[in-house]
Order: C-alpha cells, then structure tokens, then sequence
C-alpha cells in the first residue's frame, strides 16, 4: 500500500487536469484516500466492516468501513473505525477529521463535507 504523502507527491505533480481533458477519481480510489488518511492517525488499529443496513439508507453504501458521498466538489464522508485499547476516543476521532479533511483538500483538491467517525470496537 503507498503511503499517503507519496500518493500526495503524485497527485498534485503533472499537467492541470483540464489541459488535455477530464479527470475522473473513482470512489474506490477516494475510499482509498481517506482509509490511509485515517490509518496514519495514531490510535487507529483498523476500518471496521459495516454490519448496519442504516447507513446504506441514507448515505452511500460503505465499503471496507468507508462511505463516501460526492455533490460536486464536496466530499462527504463517513468512517466506521476500530481503535486501540487505552486511546482517548474523542481526541482520536477529531484527529481523524482533521487528516481526512486535508487529505480531501490537498490530495483530491476537494472541499471536506461532513466526516462522520464511528467508533466501532477496540482492538
């Protein structure tokens, strides 16, 4: 799996995209983004596999613990994560919203939307 700085490295390097026509990201490689956004914050173990048919109604289908949501340049985003023991969760589940939020403005050149953290399990 790259890591993240290298993928931002190789994101923003390169032509405009408009130069030589479109540029479409798929939502798995957004999902992808912001699971390694998410895994660099200390305290996070893993996604959580989503089990709950609620998110599915409302939002995106999750996938791998992640849904994510496009309206234009908004992305909205919600994480369905497994901490480690003994971590303080608020602070944890913040620092996550901050890495996903600058990852979506500085990788993908996307305006953050809602980044809502599910605290799943410990591990």
């Amino acid at each position: 799996m790259q890591n993240l700085r290298d993928m931002q490295t190789a994101a923003t390097s390169g032509a405009p995209a408009d130069a030589h026509g479109t540029v479409r990201i798929t939502k798995h490689v957004l999902a992808s983004i912001i699971e390694l956004a998410a895994l660099d914050v200390d305290g996070v173990a893993r996604l959580a596999p989503v089990s709950s048919p609620w998110p599915r109604v409302f939002r995106a289908e999750p996938q791998r613990g992640i849904a994510v949501n496009a309206r234009g340049k908004v992305l909205a985003v919600d994480l369905y994560l497994i901490l480690r023991p003994g971590v303080n969760m608020p602070q944890v589940g913040r620092a996550v919203q901050e890495s996903v939020a600058k990852a979506i403005e500085e990788i993908l050149n996307m305006e953050p939307g809602e980044i809502n953290v599910f605290i799943q399990d410990i591990a």
